[in-house]
């Protein structure tokens, strides 16, 4: 899988890489041996052994770095990286502002622009070449007018395609690479599936339009650093917005497989099938669930929980009235870490997203003097109370100066 090249990529330093591969494989290293069956044709079936005794000259290795980097040869890779910089910032601005006669000339200037890699739109989605940056954008004259130059549909990883992939309004550019052969089941750059990318952003239509051109839902791909199937990114994902019910039902049209249990109900915004559910079954309110979340844990806790990292204010109501504890806590691990309760997934929640099931908390008594030590972003955050967590792991200030504002009105403890 394609590799991304740092946000000033050296020659130099590219060339360090490629001795550093042939060193490697003298001292008898196996990834150095996986890297070079992977990517030279003549020791693609070689043992690790013959891989080791094989001659590799500084060419092929050079040749190799460029592969690994989604370039056809290294000096492909040369020629992206000798662009000035001022035509790859007119580049990114034609693509900001949409301009296609201003892309045109600059492919007609200097045509290695379409392997340049720095064209930077955030710190989040880092180094991209125009393609990337144009699907990402949504510019979909521009796309064209790159893909009929010759821009590499699959360049870094299908990182052009996943960017389409994460709006709904990006389906006419998908509808162009598809029509290029792009494969909606295809992994983007070793991270997992298509699918799990408008998951993510939970971009209905774009999901719909791919399980109708034959994405599987369940796909998972072990080998990948994203080891999830679109459902799961979905429904364990940072994301919150309204169209999160809709793209439930969507994945579960589709051929999602789930466990038909309480939670679903939630997910697909089914209160009154849940409100049944609890009639039939009322220990439901106090059972505890092993689920997975992008947030505070959730595993063997109630489903309050769950209501208050998602916002689920009508199930709350429902759940509470059937006796659930609104301070019933999560347990707490083998390294302490745990027992938070409710009001902890909503202090902290992206966008305030769950700021109605907070302020719902506090006028039913929610215990603001619980002291616990709980993990997020793989940060730990110890002995905090719900104000005092909502200080420190603030997303932004505005959003926190709010929290902390209606905590301290209910007498909310650092």
């Amino acid at each position: 899988m394609n590799k991304l090249l740092p946000e000033r990529p050296n020659l130099g330093h590219l060339r360090d890489q490629a001795r550093d591969l042939i060193q490697a494989q003298k001292n008898g290293n196996r990834e150095a041996a996986e890297r070079l069956r992977r990517q030279l044709p003549r020791l693609s079936q070689a043992t690790d052994a013959e891989i080791f005794a094989a001659p590799i000259p500084l060419h092929e290795a050079l040749w190799i770095i460029a592969r690994e980097y989604g370039f056809a040869s290294w000096p492909k890779l040369k020629a992206a990286l000798a662009v000035e910089p001022g035509t790859v910032e007119r580049m990114r601005r034609a693509i900001q502002e949409d301009d296609a006669d201003a892309v045109r000339e600059l492919l007609r200037k200097d045509l290695n622009i379409i392997n340049q890699y720095s064209i930077r739109a955030s710190y989040y989605y880092g180094n991209q070449r125009p393609l990337a940056y144009a699907s990402q954008m949504g510019r979909t004259g521009i796309v064209r007018l790159l893909l009929e130059a010759g821009a590499d549909l699959h360049a870094e990883g299908n990182l052009a395609i996943a960017r389409a992939a994460l709006s709904d309004a990006n389906i006419p550019i998908m509808e162009m690479f598809l029509a290029r052969g792009m494969d909606v089941n295809c992994v983007v750059y070793n991270w997992g599936p298509l699918l799990t990318y408008p998951a993510e952003t939970q971009a209905p239509k774009m999901l719909k339009w791919l399980l109708e051109h034959g994405a599987d839902p369940n796909l998972r791909l072990s080998n990948t650093r994203y080891d999830k199937s679109a459902w799961k990114a979905l429904i364990e994902g940072y994301g919150r917005s309204p169209r999160f019910h809709e793209c439930v039902d969507i994945l579960i049209d589709g051929g999602a497989k789930f466990q038909d249990e309480p939670c679903i109900d939630l997910y697909r915004g089914r209160f009154r099938d849940f409100s049944r559910r609890l009639e039939r079954n009322p220990g439901i309110a106090h059972t505890q669930y092993d689920i997975d979340g992008a947030n505070l844990s959730l595993h063997e806790t109630p489903l309050l929980h769950l209501c208050a990292d998602w916002n689920f204010l009508e199930a709350a109501r429902i759940l509470v009235a059937y006796g659930a504890d609104i301070n019933a806590p999560a347990p707490v691990d083998s390294r302490g870490i745990g027992g938070h309760t409710p009001i902890f997934h909503t202090v902290n929640s992206i966008g305030l997203w769950s700021l109605p099931m907070m302020e719902w908390l506090l006028a039913k008594g929610a215990d603001l003097s619980v002291r616990v030590t709980v993990e997020w972003v793989g940060k730990l955050y110890r002995d905090v109370t719900p104000l005092s967590y909502a200080i420190k792991a603030r997303r932004s200030d505005p959003e926190c100066e709010r929290v902390v504002a209606i905590l301290k009105k209910y007498g909310g403890p650092e």
